[in-house]
């Protein structure tokens, strides 16, 4: 990491701007504080760039930023984490999926995610 890289991570936590910290980390940029810039997106409680951080960022932890998108028990957001992120545990999203009855989110759900329980729905 060059001295502006580490000034630029520096100024970002401090200010703790999610959409910075995001934009940041998907640099992967070796010795980067992975763990500060995910809090931040976390702590920002924006689902749009919780589930950028887990699908673009290298070193995610995806089941980490996976419990915040179950804690907000949307089917959509919950659809689109099981979707776009690499990794993403099924069946919790799939429970907040079908939970919801909605029958375009199900039917969604069941149609495009690879290991979904058809049943379920």
């Amino acid at each position: 990491m060059t001295i502006e890289e580490q000034y630029e991570q520096t100024k970002i936590i401090e200010l703790k701007n999610a959409k910075k910290a995001y934009e940041f980390a998907k640099l992967n940029i070796e010795g980067s504080n992975f763990y500060a810039l995910e809090n931040i997106v976390i702590e920002s409680q924006q689902p749009t760039l919780i589930i950028k951080f887990a699908r673009d960022v290298k070193n995610a932890n995806i089941l980490k930023l996976e419990r915040e998108i179950i804690k907000l028990t949307n089917p959509v957001l919950a659809y689109i984490f099981a979707r776009e992120v690499k990794g993403a545990r099924i069946g919790p999203l799939e429970d907040i999926v079908a939970r919801s009855k909605s029958p375009y989110i199900c039917l969604l759900f069941a149609k495009n995610i690879e290991g979904a329980d058809k049943n379920v729905f």
